[in-house]
């Protein structure tokens, strides 16, 4: 009884050291996540630093592939299809491994996730797409590994992956044409003013169809309570870039006139620009 006694007593104080000195990760894992368009995106990886350590010809070998960052491999997770490269790839979770080379890098994705380190048997049909990527030397070194969201617009972006001095561009696009037609296309059987301007807009900044985008806009302002100076100076610059200038000039001196009212300065500077730039 004495040992059994003993025992428990050692095993409480075990529990309440081990609890009140936690582990303490060189690495520390890290999820970083943004919406661009309609995909959402997310990123998670672990963050090595370089410690005093040569990494890229060093601690990772040249033209060897390389798992991205540290413990558990870089997952990447899409809700929508997407490119990698000229490669079309479905939305999913994917891993993104890489080959450093001092010359060119070839980043690939692979179909596994929540693996440690690069599969002991690398399978070439799990390899759903991969690019090559001529890397960048940084002004200084970065002491840990960094993935940021660069060069960001509605149809494409880039992946930055920074550690010591390099620097590598990860090229991706996105399926948001394709996507917006089919939200458009089946919205528009019964939308709202809302939705004919935010179709309006799409025409008139990314597909660059400014005939339609005029002619959604049209609808909005139709379908609008109270005019709104920001629809008009849109359709304003959809009929600048049509070469209708002087229905661009009218347009442009409503919305001037909407914006002088509601005191907005954006609205203000936007229509007279717009209206020096076509008299």
């Amino acid at each position: 009884m004495r040992l059994l006694f003993t025992a428990l007593i050692m095993s409480f104080l075990c529990t309440c050291v081990s609890a009140q000195i936690p582990f303490l990760p060189l690495s520390p894992f890290t999820t970083t996540e943004i919406t661009i368009a309609t995909t959402k995106i997310e990123l998670s990886y672990g963050r090595p630093s370089m410690r005093g350590r040569k990494i890229f010809g060093g601690l990772e070998p040249w033209d060897v592939v390389w798992r991205g960052g540290a413990n558990r491999n870089p997952r990447l997770v899409m809700s929508e299809d997407f490119y990698l490269g000229d490669t079309r790839v479905k939305a999913g979770s994917y891993t993104l491994f890489s080959r450093p080379n001092p010359e060119v890098w070839t980043v690939y994705l692979y179909d596994e996730t929540d693996q440690y380190g690069v599969p002991p048997n690398w399978e070439e049909d799990k390899i759903l797409a991969s690019v090559k990527v001529k890397p960048e030397t940084l002004s200084r070194p970065l002491e840990t590994l960094r993935y940021s969201f660069e060069e960001i617009s509605n149809d494409h972006f880039t992946l930055a992956l920074e550690w010591e001095t390099s620097r590598v561009l990860i090229p991706f696009r996105l399926t948001t044409k394709e996507l917006m037609s089919q939200k458009i296309s089946k919205t528009l059987s019964g939308p709202n003013s809302n939705d004919y301007s935010n179709a309006a807009l799409y025409a008139l900044r990314d597909s660059k169809d400014y005939e339609q985008s005029v002619a959604w806009f049209d609808k909005a302002i139709e379908l609008d309570d109270k005019p709104s100076y920001w629809e008009h100076l849109f359709r304003a610059q959809a009929l600048e870039k049509l070469g209708r200038f002087q229905d661009a000039a009218k347009a442009a001196s409503f919305a001037l006139e909407l914006a002088e009212k509601i005191n907005s300065d954006y609205g203000v500077t936007e229509s007279k620009a717009l209206l020096a730039r076509i008299k």
